[in-house]
């Protein structure tokens, strides 16, 4: 499991359980990689980059194709030439997506 993965996990459930709340995602996330001494990305606006150009890239969003609409890249989490290679064979419609700029 990627530590992107794991760190959208552990924002999923505090937005769950009611620990936080979902518009607070981005902080919650921020906060367990400040605690883990992992770079942040609090102050970093999202940056909009046609799909191809994603791989390797920070999601800012979360990208499920519908149907079923199962998540197949999480906020926070790195988009791999695996999730394009995917999302290019499904059809996936989603031409635009938000990044998180990592100059910061």
């Amino acid at each position: 499991m990627s530590v992107e993965r794991y760190i959208a996990g552990l924002a999923r459930y505090g937005i769950d359980k009611g620990l936080i709340e979902a518009c607070d995602r981005t902080w919650a996330i921020n906060r367990i990689i400040d605690a883990l001494g992992l770079p942040a990305y609090e102050d970093a606006e999202p940056v909009e980059l046609p799909l191809e150009e994603c791989e390797g890239k920070v999601a800012a969003c979360q990208l499920a194709p519908y149907p079923p609409g199962v998540p197949v890249v999480a906020p926070g989490e790195r988009i791999s030439k695996k999730e394009l290679s995917y999302f290019k064979e499904i059809g996936y419609n989603k031409k635009i997506v938000q990044i998180i700029s990592e100059s910061v």
